[in-house]
């Protein structure tokens, strides 16, 4: 879904570190890092540098043992180009249960690219995972909002203590993913502590 959106629009979506190595960042308008999955991640969160590195290296199923050098030429080279990475999530965000959660759609996905590049995003610094994250995407009305921020999600649902718990763990598993790669920029395992 969001690979097309993303390239209509200028930018250059990329799904793992191995991708991200050889791509081309002159000319990109943005970078889309792609991720899936049904938990806590938001629909969009805006990056720096080193977490956008460290959720692609995150995503990469490639060899292990090519990763950290290819995620610190990453970095490097994103740094130097001054191009936005952005977090892009299909899926859900909430858990597979529809009742407590929101499937992400191409409606959805259309309106987030449209405002970031429009510049229309109002966002905050998500507390629990560094990043920022939308708190305001016109086109994005109602209970969808709550793509945005999942600790909200997670609240309306009554399930505060659920998502308490997931934070920590999170943190902990990604972090242990990251450092057990030898060879990695610091930078990019602090990116997620």
């Amino acid at each position: 879904m969001w690979d097309e959106l993303v390239r209509d629009r200028g930018g250059m979506p990329l799904a793992s570190i191995a991708e991200a190595d050889a791509a081309k960042l002159a000319g990109a308008r943005f970078i889309a890092v792609l991720a899936r999955g049904d938990g806590v991640l938001p629909a969009v969160a805006a990056l720096e540098p080193a977490q956008a590195v460290a959720h692609l290296t995150l995503a990469d199923r490639g060899p292990v043992v090519t990763r950290a050098p290819y995620a610190n030429r990453f970095l490097e080279r994103l740094q130097a180009s001054h191009v936005d990475p952005y977090l892009l999530k299909a899926g859900r965000v909430g858990g597979t249960d529809p009742k407590g959660s929101i499937g992400i759609k191409e409606g959805h996905a259309a309106a987030i690219l449209n405002a970031v590049l429009d510049g229309t995003v109002e966002w905050e610094l998500d507390p629990d995972f560094g990043y920022r994250v939308a708190a305001e995407v016109p086109g994005i009305e109602g209970s969808d909002r709550f793509l945005l921020i999942p600790r909200f999600l997670y609240a309306r649902t009554e399930r505060v203590y659920e998502y308490a718990a997931l934070v920590p763990e999170l943190k902990r598993e990604r972090v242990a993913r990251l450092s057990a790669l030898g060879g990695l920029d610091p930078a990019i395992i602090d990116a997620v502590r």
